[in-house]
């Protein structure tokens, strides 16, 4: 995610871990994906969403903070998530 708004879904969609052929995975996020008190990840774009509006405008990081964001959109009558520095 990044300053670029996007959807829960959107985001849901690149938390897939990949598999190739041989068996080895690959995780886009490098196990930095929002997960659950438990440590599991959101099972659909729903629960992602509930989780990222529990975090926004929470401050997070140091060098630089950065802010988790959250506007509605009137038109597609949906959340948009992104960060600011």
């Amino acid at each position: 995610m990044g300053p670029d708004p996007q959807r829960a879904s959107d985001v849901y969609d690149t938390s897939v871990i990949l598999r190739s052929e041989s068996g080895h995975s690959f995780d886009q996020w490098d196990g930095d994906f929002i997960t659950d008190p438990t440590g599991g990840r959101p099972k659909n774009p729903v629960q992602l969403g509930l989780l990222l509006q529990g975090h926004v405008d929470r401050w997070y990081g140091t060098d630089p903070p950065r802010r988790l964001r959250g506007v509605f959109d009137r038109h597609r009558k949906t959340w948009t998530y992104r960060v600011d520095e």
